[in-house]
């Protein structure tokens, strides 16, 4: 362990911007369109090389590699920070209870129908590929976090609210809307390449599609 008693030492923790080089390569393995091979280990070796050096110049006494080993599939990626861990770990299985059982089904359709989906609206609206946040990643981890959400709302509603199902859609609606609110943010800073009022659209209309799903299949099988 490096120790100092001159000084305090620093360092950080956390993901560093990827280059553009390893980012392609880790967007191609995401999709299936590489197997991660002998380039990419050469790739992701050289990059973490550089960004050791980089925090070296700037003063960083004890450098990390960025988390650059967690693959991404642009230059925002936010469901790599969590989903990366699937394909590291195996023998999970969901619970035999009939929560559950919705709660997989739901998140599963879910996800399915919002990718093909944002797959439709890009090609009939016209929206720029570059537009990360229509992306298959970027759509299918936020569908995911936000039918985890709503599993763990239905159950919160179950347990403490007289009329649960009435709770939830009450809660399910101004979701809705509150999930909106990001969507016309973006819209208004433009802080992702290629926005455009389409690609908004395509945004908020996959926010219905995902709502209308968690409330289908929740109040019709969370209460079994």
């Amino acid at each position: 362990m490096k120790r100092s008693t001159d000084r305090i030492l620093t360092t950080h923790a956390g993901s560093l911007s990827r280059p553009a080089n390893l980012i392609a390569m880790s967007k191609a393995i995401a999709i299936g369109e590489s197997k991660g091979d002998a380039a990419y280990a050469q790739v992701l070796a050289a990059s973490v090389a550089d960004v050791v050096k980089k925090q070296r110049e700037l003063g960083v006494d004890i450098p990390d590699d960025g988390e650059f080993g967690k693959p991404v599939g642009g230059s925002y990626d936010y469901g790599a920070w969590w989903n990366y861990a699937f394909a590291r770990m195996s023998g999970f299985s969901p619970a035999g209870s009939p929560a559950a059982a919705a709660h997989e089904t739901q998140h599963k359709k879910s996800t399915v129908a919002d990718v093909a989906l944002a797959t439709a609206l890009r090609s009939w609206l016209q929206v720029p590929a570059s537009f990360q946040p229509l992306s298959t990643p970027a759509v299918a981890s936020s569908t995911i976090i936000g039918m985890i959400a709503a599993t763990v709302v239905f159950a919160w509603t179950a347990q403490t609210r007289s009329d649960p199902i009435r709770a939830f859609l009450v809660i399910a609606t101004v979701g809705l809307f509150l999930s909106w609110l990001p969507d016309l943010a973006i819209w208004v800073t433009a802080v992702f390449h290629s926005t455009t009022g389409a690609g908004i659209l395509s945004l908020m209309t996959l926010h219905v599609v995902a709502a209308a799903c968690a409330v289908a299949i929740l109040t019709r099988f969370g209460l079994r």
